[in-house]
C-alpha cells in the first residue's frame, strides 16, 4: 500500500474510531459519579457532588467562544445543547483522524492499544489547553475526582479509537 493511500485509510479509520471513542468517553463520567457516590456513602465523605462534568462545561464554553467569533453573538441554552455535543464529536473525530494517520509512523502512539494516546489527549487538552484558553477554571480548583474521571474518559476514548480503527483497517494495518 502506498504511503498516500495508507494515510487516507488511516485518516478515515481513525475518524471512525474517534467518533466511537467520543461516544464511549461520554459513558465514563456517569459511571465514575456512581462509584464516587457509593464510596462516599460507605466512607462518609460528607458532601457528595457530581464529578466529571468539566468536559461538558469546557465543550459548551468552546462552542460559545466559536459562535462569538463566527456568528458575532452568543448561543442560547437550546443551541448550546446541540453545539456542545456536536463540537465534542467533531473534536473526537479530528483527534481520531490524527491518531489514524500518525500511528502507523509513530508506533509509540499505539502503546496500550491507544490508551497512552488517550492519556496524552487528556493531558494536552484538558489539563493544559482548556485552562490556558480560559475554557476551564484553574486546575487547582478542579477536584481530583473530576480529574480522574476525565483521565479515565480519555483513556477509554483512546482504547475505543484504536479498537475501531483496527477493525476498519483489518489486515491493512502496518
Amino acid at each position: 500500500m502506498t504511503n498516500t493511500k495508507r494515510a487516507w485509510t488511516g485518516l478515515v479509520a481513525g475518524a471512525a474510531g474517534g467518533l466511537v471513542g467520543a461516544l464511549v468517553m461520554n459513558q465514563i463520567p456517569p459511571l465514575w459519579s456512581a462509584v464516587y457516590k457509593s464510596f462516599c456513602e460507605a466512607e462518609g465523605c460528607g458532601h457528595q457532588r457530581e464529578v466529571g462534568n468539566e468536559d461538558v462545561e469546557a465543550t459548551r464554553n468552546a462552542a460559545q467562544a466559536i459562535a462569538g467569533h463566527l456568528l458575532d453573538r452568543t448561543l442560547s441554552e437550546q443551541e448550546l445543547d446541540t453545539a456542545g455535543p456536536a463540537l465534542h464529536y467533531a473534536i473526537g473525530a479530528l483527534m481520531g483522524a490524527l491518531y489514524g494517520v500518525a500511528s502507523h509512523r509513530m508506533r509509540i502512539l499505539r502503546a496500550g492499544r491507544g490508551t497512552v494516546y488517550g492519556g496524552v489527549v487528556w493531558l494536552l487538552g484538558d489539563e493544559i489547553g482548556m485552562p490556558a484558553l480560559g475554557l476551564l477554571g484553574p486546575l487547582k480548583k478542579t477536584p481530583l475526582s473530576s480529574q480522574l474521571s476525565a483521565l479515565g474518559s480519555h483513556v477509554a476514548y483512546g482504547f475505543a479509537t484504536d479498537f475501531v480503527s483496527r477493525l476498519v483497517l483489518g489486515n491493512n494495518r502496518t
